[in-house]
């Protein structure tokens, strides 16, 4: 398939847009994100947000097995 404006071969995908970019159409790359030129110029001034560290939930305590049966049951 070829770029609807420079009649070049896609490369990619605009991330925000979703249009066919070829490499003149790559407005900026941010590892392998693509941007059009028009999704680039509106989120180029937005603050990035850190996304915070998941925390893994605490794994419980293993209990004794004396503590899921009661054992004393069987010497009787």
């Amino acid at each position: 398939m070829n770029c609807r404006e420079h009649e070049k071969s896609i490369v990619g995908n605009c991330l925000l847009s979703g249009k066919d970019l070829c490499k003149l159409c790559i407005a900026h790359t941010d590892g392998k994100k693509l941007y059009c030129r028009s999704c680039y110029m509106r989120v180029k001034d937005m603050p990035i947000r850190k996304r915070e560290p998941i925390q893994q939930p605490k794994t419980p305590e293993l209990k004794k097995k004396s503590e899921y049966f009661d054992f004393s049951v069987l010497k009787k």
